[in-house]
């Protein structure tokens, strides 16, 4: 059986992205952020990103891959060329994009269709004040 590559599209749902990545035997992270550290979000994105590497840097291999988020197809070439190269080195490949951005989502599509590689995404489960606890459901996306 062949080691699993996780490529987490990073983004401001730390709760849905953990129980996310959590739902498969994984070896390798890879974890997508934007290449533009001054874009209106993505200071939070760093800080969720640095909160996951310490929750699994102890259980598996983690990578760090930039894009960027404004150009759909920059960035599916960029997650194309990753998926690529995990599977060059042994991995099966799967992309979450739970907390993504749309239009990092429809990159990771294209990526995914091209190089027949699965995605998900989990619905989040919510408590009575509306915050994310977990996760409902896990969901494939079809390609």
């Amino acid at each position: 059986m062949k080691k699993l590559t996780q490529i987490v599209l990073v983004g401001h749902t730390k709760v849905r992205l953990i129980e996310g990545i959590k739902q498969f035997p994984t070896e390798q992270l890879i974890l997508v952020l934007g290449d533009k550290p001054n874009l209106e979000g993505e200071a939070k994105v760093s800080e969720i990103a640095i909160n996951i590497e310490a929750i699994f840097k102890s259980v598996m291999e983690i990578k760090r891959i930039y894009v960027d988020k404004e150009d759909i197809f920059q960035a599916a070439l960029k997650l194309l060329q990753t998926i690529q190269d995990a599977i060059q080195n042994g991995y099966k490949v799967t992309i979450n994009v739970s907390g993504s951005l749309r239009q990092m989502a429809i990159a990771s599509y294209i990526a995914g269709l091209v190089s027949d590689t699965p995605i998900y995404s989990v619905i989040p489960r919510y408590d009575m004040h509306f915050q994310e606890v977990g996760i409902e459901e896990l969901c494939s996306i079809p390609y």
